[in-house]
C-alpha cells in the first residue's frame, strides 16, 4: 500500500534504477581497471547500505556479496585476469 507520493513517479523510479545501474555495469565491464572501479563502487554501496539494513539476512547478504566481490577483485589483481570483467557483466545483466 503506497503513503504519500505520486503513485506515477514512485512505481518507474524502480525500473530506472534497475536500468541505469545495470547499464553502469555494463559499460565499466570491459576492461580491468573500469571492471575494477566499477566492482569498487558495489562493494562501498554494499557497505553503505549496511546502515540501513533492517534484519539480520539482508546484513548477511550484503556481507556475503561485498566480501564475494572483494574476493574476485582479489583474484582478479593476482591469480586470473579476466574474472572480474564477467561478474560486472554478470550484475549488470
Amino acid at each position: 500500500k503506497y503513503r504519500g507520493g505520486i503513485r506515477t513517479i514512485i512505481v518507474p523510479a524502480g525500473y530506472l534504477g534497475g536500468a541505469f545501474w545495470g547499464g553502469f555495469f555494463i559499460a565499466l565491464s570491459g576492461n580491468r581497471n573500469s571492471a575494477t572501479v566499477a566492482a569498487s563502487i558495489f562493494v562501498v554501496a554494499l557497505f553503505v547500505s549496511l546502515l540501513h539494513s533492517p534484519n539480520r539476512t539482508m546484513v548477511c547478504l550484503n556481507i556475503g556479496f561485498a566480501l564475494l566481490t572483494i574476493i574476485f577483485i582479489a583474484v582478479e589483481w593476482l591469480v586470473y585476469n579476466p574474472i572480474l570483467e564477467f561478474v560486472t557483466l554478470y550484475y549488470g545483466v
